[in-house]
C-alpha cells in the first residue's frame, strides 16, 4: 500500500483517528485507528457500504467499509527513514460495529496495522511522520514505540506537536494544518 501525504478531494477524511507507529528488529508498523460516531457520517457509510440495500452489511461489505475507512485514514499520512518514504502493507483490518444506546444506528471503529520489512542497520536513523488532521479543528494523536532503541525526540514542523516521553513510547500529534514530526532512532550494534 502506497502511504501518500496529500488526499484526493473526493477522500476527505472528518472523523476522528489516531496513529501508532513502532519499531521494530524487522519491521516497521503503522498502526492507524479510525472512528465513527454513530449518527448521520456513520449511517452514510454503512448505506454507502450496504450495496443489496437489505440494512445488513455482508462480511464483503464489511471488508469494503474496512477499505474505505483505512485508506482515507492513511490518505495525509507519510513515514520517511532516511530520506526513503515508507510503503507498508496492511496485514489486518478489523472493523467495530457498535450499537450505541439512545443513539440511532451503529459507531464504526476500524483499528488496521500496516507493516513494511526493514532491518535498519546499526546506527542513527532519521525518521519523519508528516500527517494532516481531518478538519481545521482537529487533532490527531501520534504515538511512536522504539522498544530498547535510543529515540531523540527532534523537532516539530507546522502545526505539529513534538515527541514527549511516555511510560511505553513516545506521544507527539498534529493539529490544524498538520505538519512534520522529526527525530532520530538509534539501533545498537548487534
Amino acid at each position: 500500500m502506497l502511504v501518500s501525504a496529500t488526499a484526493p478531494a473526493a477522500h476527505t477524511l472528518s472523523y476522528p483517528r489516531l496513529v501508532h507507529v513502532r519499531f521494530g528488529p524487522e519491521l516497521i508498523e503503522v498502526a492507524v485507528q479510525v472512528s465513527v460516531h454513530a449518527g448521520a457520517k456513520a449511517r452514510a457509510l454503512r448505506d454507502r457500504h450496504d450495496v443489496d440495500g437489505d440494512g445488513v452489511l455482508s462480511d464483503a461489505e464489511k471488508d469494503a467499509l474496512a477499505r474505505t475507512l483505512d485508506e482515507q485514514g492513511r490518505a495525509r499520512l507519510r513515514v520517511v527513514v532516511d530520506g526513503v518514504p515508507l510503503e507498508p502493507e496492511v496485514g489486518v483490518r478489523d472493523l467495530d460495529l457498535t450499537r450505541e444506546d439512545g443513539v440511532e444506528g451503529h459507531s464504526l471503529a476500524l483499528k488496521s496495522v500496516a507493516a513494511v520489512a526493514v532491518v535498519l542497520l546499526p546506527g542513527t536513523h532519521t525518521v519523519a511522520i508528516e500527517d494532516l488532521p481531518p478538519s481545521p479543528r482537529a487533532t490527531v494523536p501520534l504515538r511512536v514505540e522504539a522498544g530498547t532503541w535510543k529515540l531523540e525526540r527532534g523537532a516539530a514542523e507546522k502545526d505539529a506537536m513534538p515527541l514527549t516521553a511516555i511510560a511505553s513510547g513516545y506521544l507527539g500529534g498534529f493539529s490544524g494544518d498538520g505538519g512534520t514530526v522529526r527525530f532520530k532512532v538509534t539501533v545498537p550494534a548487534r
